[in-house]
């Protein structure tokens, strides 16, 4: 006796003509290829059905079994009318190259029709399975660098890429940086021939004055993390002292004067004054020059001043009746004043179905133009449960107009030093299943104009701080362009 429950779907995993095939050895070869052409695995009817169905294609291979059952004898998948089953994928080793690279995309590409359709990203055919994942940026690669540092070349300033450039330093462990720096550094530098001939009376820098000044402004970043430029091996370092050139221009040129030329000029100037021009003169010159004990809290214009205190809420003051009404509800409520039991008013129920909420918080969210920042600002839907929050956002999100574009997550196992290494063990698709709290999914849909939240600032030194709301305004294969909700 045997019952498994629930029913386990074993999927094929295998290149291209490299399916298992059983034959007769006494069989001819031209029988034997015949057979194999007809031999299909779980793999080659999956491609085949998202071909023809339109349905199958909003599936991955391991989510196929959820909704379609294989027929053993037919060797084709049909479409589920009742019971579950769960698809298992066989492992793949990543010392198997291109057939993990395969069952890579297999976990996260939905509704591929063959073999070349699964390696085409973005309509461009790529030759291997392992490119098609750089693409896709599954794997961590310098090239997902390089691509990224190309988009934001076009939206962002040479100040801004050199703050994004020391990120990719610290936080993203490039393995070329040099590489990338000399790539990138007319773009990492491109206001800097500006600031060199007119904020530091350089008239005509060279190209090498540029880069280096460039290298000396980015090392200065990585100094706010308490790292430099020397910290990564293959990345050259500035050469020329420009301490000097970090003041005003207006400051350097002023400290920068002769002092024997300077002092025959006042001299000359003192010997034209008249007496009361002399005596004026010395009165201020004594004033700047002699030094006397003072504070602010002894000032003689503390007589003066009328302490005023705060007493009222001044928010309130302007405000509508039943906005005060309900603040002194809420202050009834915290001071158990009057009521055993809480009554929530009639105004702020809703249907508890999650349309009905949603209408009611973001009513025409799906008309197009009306989600303004005001509009976003006022509104938000809390909850106390993660999973709530996440389908509540799914649920807008289809709702909110515009393309939607999907970034996936390069997920894998650190090993930290001295430790056994299991990086192995843990399939790449259970990583991506993955959910902790604080981090964003492993697969994150975004559209433009819509509202998101700022988890981690990887540069805290720029300002913003975590749990900032922010508005997406770009968006691009490799960067997320937003603003400040406000």
């Amino acid at each position: 006796m045997h019952e498994e429950v629930p029913n386990i779907v074993r999927l094929a995993l295998h290149l291209p003509g490299m399916h298992s095939v059983v034959f007769d050895p006494n069989d001819d070869a031209a029988h034997v290829l015949a057979r194999a052409n007809r031999q299909k695995t779980t793999l080659i009817a999956f491609f085949e059905t998202c071909a023809t169905i339109d349905v199958a294609r909003q599936y991955t291979y391991q989510e196929f079994p959820q909704h379609f059952v294989w027929n053993k004898k037919d060797k084709r998948w049909t479409i589920r009318k009742r019971g579950f089953a769960i698809g298992r994928l066989y492992f793949a080793n990543p010392s198997a190259r291109e057939i993990f690279y395969l069952r890579l995309l297999l976990t996260v590409v939905r509704g591929p029709q063959s073999f070349n359709h699964l390696k085409t990203v973005n309509n461009i055919a790529h030759p291997t399975f392992k490119d098609a994942c750089l693409a896709l940026g599954l794997l961590e690669d310098d090239e997902e660098w390089i691509q990224y540092l190309e988009e934001a070349a076009v939206m962002c300033s040479g100040f801004q890429l050199r703050l994004l450039f020391a990120v990719i330093l610290i936080h993203c462990t490039p393995t070329q940086p040099q590489d990338l720096w000399l790539r990138f550094r007319v773009n990492l530098c491109d206001d800097l021939l500006y600031r060199l001939s007119n904020e530091h009376a350089i008239r005509e820098p060279t190209e090498s004055q540029i880069f280096d000044f460039g290298l000396f402004l980015l090392d200065n970043i990585l100094h706010d993390f308490n790292q430099h430029l020397g910290m990564f091996s293959s990345m050259p370092l500035w050469e020329h002292n420009w301490d000097n050139y970090q003041r005003n221009r207006f400051i350097s040129e002023h400290l920068n004067w002769d002092q024997n030329e300077l002092r025959n000029t006042v001299d000359n100037l003192i010997s034209q004054m008249n007496n009361e021009q002399r005596a004026a003169y010395q009165d201020i010159f004594n004033s700047v020059t002699e030094q006397y004990d003072a504070s602010l809290q002894r000032s003689q214009l503390w007589m003066h001043v009328k302490v005023h205190t705060l007493k009222k809420n001044m928010r309130l003051e302007g405000e509508s009746e039943e906005n005060k009404r309900y603040a002194q509800w809420l202050l009834d409520v915290g001071n158990d004043v009057n009521e055993s039991k809480v009554a929530i008013p009639e105004n702020m129920r809703v249907s508890p179905d999650l349309k009905s909420l949603i209408d009611a918080v973001y009513y025409n969210i799906s008309v197009e133009g009306i989600c303004t920042n005001q509009y976003l600002k006022d509104r938000i839907i809390l909850s106390s449960r993660n999973d709530d929050v996440d389908a509540i956002n799914r649920t807008i999100l289809n709702i909110f107009p515009g393309n939607k574009r999907t970034y996936l997550s390069s997920d894998n196992v650190v090993i930290e030093e001295g430790a056994d290494n299991i990086g192995n063990i843990y399939p790449v698709e259970y990583l991506n299943s993955l959910n902790p709290a604080g981090m964003p999914p492993s697969k994150l849909d975004l559209k433009i104009g819509c509202p998101i939240i700022l988890l981690r600032n990887l540069s805290p030194y720029q300002g913003l701080c975590n749990g900032s709301r922010l508005v997406v305004t770009r968006l691009t294969d490799h960067v997320v362009e937003a603003c400040i909700l406000c």
